[in-house]
Order: structure tokens, then C-alpha cells, then sequence
């Protein structure tokens, strides 16, 4: 990256020397994976069934809460169409078509769609390029791919293009200023790597490429036609499925996993209420 897409600086240090050497810009904090190259395999180092175990929870709780927002942007309009950005299983899909909103989904893994047996409306494919023409939509939300993303300016114009007057852009994103991530650039100064590339997802199919604040992703989506409006915490950890959030991972022994475990439960509280949040919900709104 010669200048930050963000910001437009050209100045970036080196923080990290993970799988992939991570930099960030001087000027705003945008952290970004160096030289990474994203595999269309699908294929991981993660414990399908388990991840699936531990985040189907957590991530319904949150779209509970998206939904939540969105009645107060839509009012008691139930009858608004979306489209839900690398849909995965569907948890989203399932929230909010039960609340009432027409939404649609587009992922590139033909299995997971599968394994959904047709309940949704779901395109095969990377957005924007392979939604089919003439589409338009009241929102459109990207929950925890945002951060995947090679090209965001390319995808906040399709978003544009997509929306109707006036309508939604809604990102859950995981943030920079978490606790877990400042737990992980700690474990990184006293000589313990691991930690951050998990939480990279660098033994993942599609890893991180950017690790972003509040200030800098606001920047860089309101540079491409839309206003911010608001900002609030999303839930970081399901308490009861954070012993399948560790199992997850395949390199954690038994033992390991319980230790885990057990910390994460007492810290649970601090987690979720005091410490920064580990993922943040921005909606902006099409100028």
C-alpha cells in the first residue's frame, strides 16, 4: 500500500511480524496484513463444527440487536428489502426475514449455501460484481466481513449503487481498541505471537486484511457518499458458548481449552461492560 486508502498518508511502520508482517498507517491507525494472499479454498485450520457451535449463538444475539436499530431507523416498516454481504449460514438471513424484513444474501462458498437447503434468497459470488443488475435495496449490512475486504472503495461504490435514495449502510466490524486486541499486541511484547495471528485469522480461508478504529473507518466510508449516524457496542462473547469459541481452533489441547475457558467466564463481565468493545456497529446513511 503506497498511501493509506483512508486517510490518503503515505507513511506506515511495521507493528508486528506475524505469518504476515502487519503495518499501520502513522496518520490514522489503519492496520493492514502485508503481501497476504486470500484462498478460495475454504479450507482451514478451524473446527467447522465447532466454530459453527460457538458463534451461531453469539451471532443471533447480535442481529437481535442490529434489528433492534433497525426499527428505529425503519420505524414499524417491516416490509424493506436487504441484502446481507457474505451471508455464511444464514444467522442474519433467519433474524431478519423473521422480523419482517425482505432480505437477501450473496456468498461465495456454494457449500454453506447448501447447507442451508434453499430457506433464502442467497447469490453465489463476491460483491459487488456478481449481483445481477437492476437490484436496489434499503440497507445493506456487512457482519464481520467488512475487515476481509481487498478493495473497500470499490465495494462502498457498489453499496452506493445498490441502495436506494436514503437508504443504509450498516458494518459490524471487530475493533481495533477491543480487549482482545490489546490483550494481543501485550501476549506479542512479552514474546507470545499466537494470539495475535488468531485473532487475524491467518489460520483462516479468509483472514483479515485490515484491523480498523472508529475515526478511520468512518473516514473512509463517508469519503464514498454517506453520512455516518451512529455507533454502539455489539456483544464480544456468548457466555455460554465461549468453551466452543476455544475448541474452535484445532492447535488447543483439552487442557488448554478448559484454562481458557475458565479465565474467559470470570473475565466476562469486564469483557462485556467495562473494557472498550471488541466489535462495534456503524450504520451510515446514503447522501
Amino acid at each position: 500500500m503506497k498511501e493509506c486508502y483512508c486517510c490518503g498518508y503515505n507513511k506506515f511502520k511495521e507493528t508486528y511480524k506475524l505469518t504476515f508482517s502487519i503495518r499501520q498507517c502513522v496518520n490514522c491507525g489503519l492496520e493492514y496484513a502485508e503481501g497476504i494472499r486470500v484462498s478460495n479454498s475454504f479450507i482451514s485450520d478451524m473446527d467447522e463444527n465447532e466454530r459453527i457451535k460457538a458463534l451461531r449463538s453469539l451471532r443471533i444475539l447480535n442481529s437481535e440487536i442490529i434489528i433492534k436499530e433497525m426499527r428505529n431507523l425503519f420505524g414499524n416498516e417491516e416490509s424493506k428489502n436487504g441484502l446481507d454481504v457474505g451471508c455464511a449460514q444464514g444467522w442474519f438471513l433467519e433474524v431478519a426475514n423473521r422480523a419482517g424484513y425482505n432480505t437477501e444474501g450473496i456468498e461465495p462458498d456454494s457449500a454453506t449455501i447448501k447447507k442451508i437447503n434453499g430457506e433464502y434468497n442467497i447469490y453465489i459470488g463476491y460483491f459487488p460484481k456478481d449481483m445481477p443488475p437492476n437490484k436496489k435495496y434499503d440497507f445493506i449490512i456487512f457482519n464481520d466481513v467488512f475487515e476481509h475486504i481487498p478493495d473497500s472503495t470499490e465495494l462502498l461504490k457498489g453499496c452506493s449503487k445498490l441502495l436506494s435514495d436514503n437508504g443504509f449502510l450498516i458494518i459490524n466490524i471487530p475493533m481495533r481498541s477491543g480487549f482482545f486486541s490489546k490483550l494481543g499486541r501485550l501476549l506479542y511484547a512479552c514474546g507470545k505471537r499466537e494470539f495475535l495471528n488468531r485473532l487475524w485469522q491467518f489460520n483462516f480461508h479468509s483472514p483479515h486484511l485490515y484491523y480498523y478504529n472508529r475515526d478511520n473507518l468512518i473516514k473512509i466510508v463517508e469519503k464514498n457518499n454517506f453520512s455516518f449516524i451512529k455507533y454502539r457496542r455489539l456483544k464480544t462473547i456468548d457466555f455460554h458458548g465461549i468453551q466452543a469459541r476455544i475448541a474452535m481452533d484445532k492447535k488447543n489441547g483439552k487442557v488448554k481449552q478448559i484454562a481458557i475457558t475458565l479465565i474467559l467466564m470470570i473475565m466476562y463481565p469486564f469483557i462485556e461492560y467495562i473494557m472498550p468493545p471488541d466489535i462495534g456497529l456503524f450504520v451510515f446513511k446514503k447522501n
